[in-house]
């Protein structure tokens, strides 16, 4: 009898999005804890009363640093989410497509096709889109299964020919001259 627990079927991808919720959890925590000592320490030391000849300096220092960390803390919980967001809005719209021409892909997700490549070279940097591949002169995201190069018919979108053309690539149509993919 095999038993399987399913590790396997995680990729490293979805196993770093698992540690990343952990971490942005954590960082939420001490956001928490720096955002309730940091003002209040730094209110207390400027307003409340002191013993006379105590300095008020260390404190006005904790509460400045407590504060500083919590803002720090939160710009980088911002990034991350923004990151989060990026990579589930190319996953989401590129699904199981296998050959994903960036200009499509551009007018999905509403930003220009610099815009695209750039967060594609993102993404996969992450971990995701592992086993494609980014062809910036031809303008298109190819997975392995794609054989490049092969030779397949097309039919012209402008006059209905049929056109021979290498999977991956584009061809102008020999009839009317449209570019077809």
């Amino acid at each position: 009898m095999n038993i399987n627990f399913g590790i396997d079927q995680a990729t490293a991808a979805q196993m770093r999005d698992g540690a990343r919720k952990g971490i942005k959890l954590l960082i939420g925590f001490f956001i928490f804890i720096c955002a309730m000592f940091g003002p209040l320490i730094f209110v207390v030391c400027l307003a409340g009363e002191m013993e006379e000849g105590a300095s008020r300096i260390p404190g006005v220092v904790l509460g400045s640093i407590f504060t500083a960390v919590m803002i720090v803390l939160v710009v980088i919980l911002i990034r991350m989410n923004l990151s989060d967001r990026l990579v589930r809005i190319y996953v989401s719209t590129v699904g199981n497509i296998k050959r994903v021409e960036l200009k499509w892909l551009s007018d999905n997700v509403g930003k220009p096709i610099d815009k695209v490549i750039e967060d594609l070279r993102k993404v996969m940097r992450r971990g995701y889109f592992k086993d494609g591949h980014l062809d910036v002169n031809n303008k298109v995201l190819l997975f392995p299964n794609v054989d490049l190069g092969a030779e397949i018919s097309i039919i012209c979108s402008q006059c209905g020919a049929v056109v021979k053309a290498q999977q991956g690539y584009p061809a102008d149509c020999p009839y009317c001259g449209t570019v077809v993919q």
